[in-house]
């Protein structure tokens, strides 16, 4: 795949964020408000990217194309308007602490009692895309293909994500005219 399109249009976006997501009993209180743990990753989260992915965040799908909503008056961007327009995701967690089984410098009540830590994935999922989606500006419905995984990684902790356009063909959506 190529990283723009025929229009100049970036098609794909790569980010690695070096801090990993609480787990989902550490983001929401009463089921759905976040926790201020949450509310501060989640910021940080926002300010690393702009900060260090601000260019191609720009450029991904239209760049500096915008539109004022009529309902709200806000100035929004265009990158969701685009009827045609669906997203694949990849989320790669590293993770520092998946084999704590029979490692005597971690304390019994942290280490793993079978191989694997309980250290789970799914429940960091959601949280993350939200995070992503305040930051692209790009409504998770049209989220189309989603692969995570985890790996083991005690040098380097956090989390990878590859976001980028998919062909609505391969999902039998019928294109638009445009």
């Amino acid at each position: 795949m190529n990283d723009y399109d025929e229009k100049g249009r970036r098609q794909r976006l790569q980010v690695w964020y070096d801090e990993l997501p609480p787990s989902a009993n550490a983001i929401y209180f009463n089921g759905t408000r976040l926790t201020d743990a949450a509310r501060e990753y989640k910021e940080r989260f926002r300010q690393y990217l702009q900060q260090n992915y601000g260019h191609q965040l720009q450029e991904f799908v239209e760049p500096n194309e915008k539109y004022t909503d009529p309902k709200s008056g806000e100035v929004k961007s265009l990158k969701t308007k685009d009827a045609n327009l669906i997203f694949g995701i990849q989320l790669v967690f590293y993770m520092d602490c998946l084999t704590t089984w029979g490692q005597q410098d971690i304390p019994r009540s942290r280490r793993a009692r079978f191989r694997f830590a309980k250290t789970d994935l799914t429940n960091r999922i959601k949280f993350v895309e939200d995070c992503f989606k305040s930051v692209v500006d790009i409504d998770d419905s049209l989220t189309f293909f989603s692969q995570e995984m985890k790996i083991h990684s005690p040098q380097k902790t956090g989390v990878f994500i590859d976001y980028y356009v998919v062909p609505v063909e391969h999902f039998q959506v019928p294109r638009l005219m445009e």
